[in-house]
């Protein structure tokens, strides 16, 4: 049986160091908050409430030719987040000029709540954090 020699054992060992060490920091990068800023509009919903939420919806918020507020391009998301858990949501949508983003869900006790989670946006681009609880819904917003 031929034996493998030290250097190219020491060869893989470091290629694969690297590799782990490069995979590491790219995990890193990406979570850094100059990333997730300019990356298409996120929201992470922590349901952390006793109820499932079992309607969700988002949507923007632009102002009409009256100057009244309307809802345009509601995406309906078919999942629902169940009680104790987490869900990041993508919302498809495309800019309208100035706008908000808004998110409305039903809980699997029938009671309905619309928050406004990007209060202002011309560029959908960014994340918000939403944690439901039975008490409050807190949003932590950082879009452009």
């Amino acid at each position: 049986m031929k034996r493998i020699p030290k250097s190219v054992i020491v060869t893989v060992i470091c290629f694969a160091a690297l590799l782990t060490g490069l995979l590491l920091l790219g995990n890193y990068v990406l979570q850094l908050d100059i990333v997730k800023e300019n990356r298409a509009f996120t929201v992470r919903i922590d349901n952390k409430s006793s109820f499932d939420l079992v309607t969700v919806e988002t949507g923007l918020l632009t102002s009409g030719d009256a100057g009244n507020t309307i809802k345009v391009q509601p995406n309906l998301h078919a999942e629902p987040i169940r009680s104790g858990t987490s869900r990041h949501i993508k919302p498809k949508l495309s800019s309208v000029g100035e706008s908000s983003i808004y998110l409305k869900f039903t809980n699997s006790n029938g009671e309905s709540f619309e928050r406004s989670v990007c209060s202002y946006t011309e560029h959908l681009t960014g994340y918000t954090k939403v944690k439901v609880t039975d008490k409050e819904i807190t949003v932590d917003e950082s879009c452009y």
